[in-house]
């Protein structure tokens, strides 16, 4: 326990030096990646998992989430409709978020849409083999960085199945690393 309360700082001197160091911080960590140091990845909290109900993998991926307390939501026979009025429309409505999903194309591809509307974009789109593990899906949960890497990994072919599962993350476009050809 402290013996002099003097020498505890008052509230003004607390403000003046966290404002001294919210303008410094930003300035050594543009010098650390100018002097090629990274900066640290931090995780995204994803505001909700969605799988696909068709896809066995999509399912144990999402059962996988449920107990990592992750807020998960299942797609049912490809029909985003339920999920986009009861949930999404209205979250987005106060800001964008960051989600993961195992779905089809389909699915993905009206989420993608709707998502642009709300300052979102697809950070990753990565097919999933049909042999794949849940523990193949941890990239998900990584930062905006390692998505834009996964993201980078060639395709396995131009010419997939209909029913090709996808895995995908679908970020606010100010969380994503700058990067050329994004929108």
């Amino acid at each position: 326990m402290l013996e002099d309360k003097d020498s505890l700082p008052g509230r003004r001197q607390f403000l003046q030096t966290s404002a001294a160091l919210a303008s410094v911080l930003p300035l050594a960590a543009a010098d650390s990646t100018a002097a090629g140091i990274e900066p640290p990845r931090v995780p995204i909290a994803l505001y909700r998992a969605i799988a696909d109900d068709r896809f066995p993998l999509a399912l144990a991926w999402a059962a996988h989430m449920r107990e990592q307390e992750q807020s998960i939501a299942i797609i049912r026979n490809g029909d985003i409709t339920p999920i986009w009025y009861n949930d999404l429309y209205q979250r987005w409505t106060r800001g964008p978020v960051a989600m993961a999903g195992l779905t089809a194309h389909g699915p993905l591809f009206c989420l993608e849409r709707l998502a642009w509307d709300h300052g979102m974009r697809v950070a990753a789109r990565v097919p999933v083999s049909p042999d794949a593990s849940v523990d193949a899906m941890n990239w998900m949960t990584h930062s905006p960085e390692r998505w834009l890497e996964v993201a980078a990994q060639p395709a396995t072919s131009a010419d997939l199945p209909e029913d090709t599962l996808y895995a995908w993350v679908i970020a606010p476009k100010a969380l994503l690393p700058t990067n050329g050809d994004r929108s």
